[in-house]
């Protein structure tokens, strides 16, 4: 399996898939596109439509290839100023909603009648606060997922795939150690290009992931015999697993619906046809899709610095969570300290933010170096090495004393000056970023009542009281849990997110935290940490992420 793909060259072919019969590619200027995908065939009504916009797919072609940047990092895909590939092109301006435009381009109905799909169906219909919830999750992102797979004309089902995934959750992270809204295991991130460290994590970053499962996908689809059911099935249970399935199945019955596959993958593909069935028409299975407009709802601006993302959150006048939630892919509280250095902010702040920050002083950017902490050091001598102060690198270490500890890391401001600016904005390198409560929280594989309580430091009971649920139901995936007990009201009247209590089993990671610090804090090992939090030893720990610090 290549470990990128060449982008550019692919696109410009993409536009016209061989048909397995045919061994060239037929110029784009054609009407007639040949498809293949999944040994399917396309209807004289899509037939149209495609002669329609094939010349408009073709114009944009170089527009998107350009556009498109390697998996590790953000680009600048915000209006006229962008090399966006579609905001001049009648595709996008034919309709007004985004799930118009997400069902006019499907291309695999010839499999929704299977049984299996009908089953599945049956699970969403009725389902508004399922599809309430996705529309709340995917207005931010669903835009950018449907242009990449628009550019590469693939089958439009594939924008569904982190609905089955993650429930359009950036941040979902499964009991094996797979992340985001593709769900990408750590080492099949890196092959395809997804930048992992300290500072970032590419596989939280539904730009940088969507671009990388669609290379991963393509690849799929290539070593499947062009079968869009095999590609499906191998992007869930790996590439092997699936060729072990095919070798226990005679040549010529060698299909998905005939594989021996596990129960998780047996019901993997059904879900994301039942799912576009679904969107395909949802009146009729009694559901209401919450309108998104057919526009970005986001700029991708390139800062050329490490930014704190509170300093961003006051230049654009905007609550600091929305930010967060636009830029999920930042570990900490700014962008990294060489690259990724864009912000992805909303889209009618984009103008306001590019002004403010060409008239901000480049002193007032604070970035940072970490200091591994060897035996013999001390606070003074690091401050000394790094031109700083102790007192500042107590405030940027959230430390009351002068004790370090060997092998612990120390975060080294650099500043134009040797104290941290009072002007820090909000100082969010110094404060923990609490996850919120949200109203309802779709079950995803490996959850149960402990995982999902620790999440939010709630207790098991209340979630299990307030949903009618015994304390030791199994969770099933897809499931609603109703969270709004954690939600107060505050004085103003607005709903507030509902206070964390920590305690001894509880703790919140701050600044400077790493696992063998906590271990030492609370007489405890790493190993056990690791165990009680269902964390892998290269997993990263983050300020305000709640740890269990004792046996559950």
């Amino acid at each position: 399996m290549p470990a990128s793909m060449d982008i550019t060259s692919s696109q410009n072919t993409r536009l016209n898939l061989s048909v397995r019969t045919i061994n060239h590619f037929l110029p784009i200027g054609l009407t007639l596109f040949v498809l293949s995908a999944c040994q399917s065939f396309v209807t004289p009504e899509q037939t149209a439509k495609l002669e329609e916009t094939a010349q408009i797919r073709s114009t944009n072609t170089t527009a998107s290839s350009s556009a498109i940047s390697t998996a590790a990092s953000p680009s600048d895909i915000s209006g006229a100023e962008s090399a966006s590939r579609s905001n001049s092109s009648r595709i996008e301006k034919d309709f007004t909603s985004i799930w118009q435009r997400l069902s006019n381009s499907f291309r695999l109905q010839e499999h929704y009648d299977h049984p299996a799909v009908k089953a599945h169906l049956e699970t969403y219909r009725n389902n508004q606060r399922f599809f309430d919830l996705l529309a709340e999750r995917a207005k931010y992102f669903l835009f950018t997922i449907i242009e990449e797979v628009e550019a590469r004309n693939l089958p439009m089902e594939l924008a569904l795939l982190p609905v089955v995934e993650s429930t359009f959750d950036p941040n979902a992270h499964s009991n094996k150690n797979a992340v985001g809204l593709w769900q990408f295991m750590s080492a099949t991130g890196r092959q395809f290009g997804l930048q992992q460290d300290w500072w970032y994590d590419a596989r939280r970053d539904p730009l940088a992931s969507t671009r990388a499962a669609l290379d991963y996908l393509e690849s799929l689809y290539q070593r499947f015999d062009e079968d869009w059911l095999l590609t499906l099935a191998a992007y869930n249970t790996g590439s092997r697993n699936l060729e072990r399935a095919m070798k226990q199945v005679a040549p010529g019955e060698q299909n998905y619906w005939n594989l021996p596959l596990s129960a998780e993958t047996r019901s993997h593909v059904p879900k994301l046809l039942a799912l576009a069935q679904l969107l395909e028409d949802p009146k009729n299975f009694n559901i209401t899709l919450a309108q998104i407009p057919n526009t970005n709802p986001m700029a991708v601006i390139e800062v050329g610095d490490q930014i704190d993302l509170a300093m961003v959150a006051e230049l654009i006048a905007v609550d600091f969570t929305l930010l967060r939630q636009l830029n999920p892919g930042y570990l900490r509280w700014s962008t990294h300290p060489k690259s990724p250095q864009s912000v992805a902010v909303p889209a009618g702040k984009a103008q306001q933010f590019r002004e403010n920050l060409s008239k901000l002083d480049r002193s007032s950017f604070v970035t940072w170096q970490q200091h591994q902490i060897r035996p013999g050091d001390t606070l003074g001598g690091i401050a000394r090495r790094y031109n700083t102060t102790v007192e500042v690198l107590q405030v940027a270490n959230n430390l009351n004393g002068t004790q370090i500890i060997a092998d612990r890391t120390l975060l080294i401001p650099n500043t134009s000056s040797k104290a941290i600016p009072a002007k820090l904005p909000l100082t969010s390198a110094l404060r923990s970023i609490t996850p919120s409560v949200p109203e309802s929280i779709v079950v995803q594989r490996g959850d149960n009542l402990w995982s999902i309580a620790k999440r939010f430091n709630l207790r098991s009971r209340d979630i299990a009281q307030y949903n009618n649920i015994g304390l030791d139901a199994l969770l099933q995936p897809g499931q609603i849990l109703d969270m709004r007990f954690a939600l107060s009201s505050g004085k103003d009247g607005e709903v507030h997110t509902a206070k964390l209590v920590l305690d001894r089993e509880i703790y919140q990671v701050r600044r400077g935290d790493s696992l063998s610090s906590i271990a030492l804090r609370f007489d405890t090992n790493i190993e056990k940490l690791l165990r009680w939090n269902g964390l892998s030893i290269n997993d990263l720990i983050f300020p305000g992420q709640v740890i269990q610090v004792s046996a559950p």
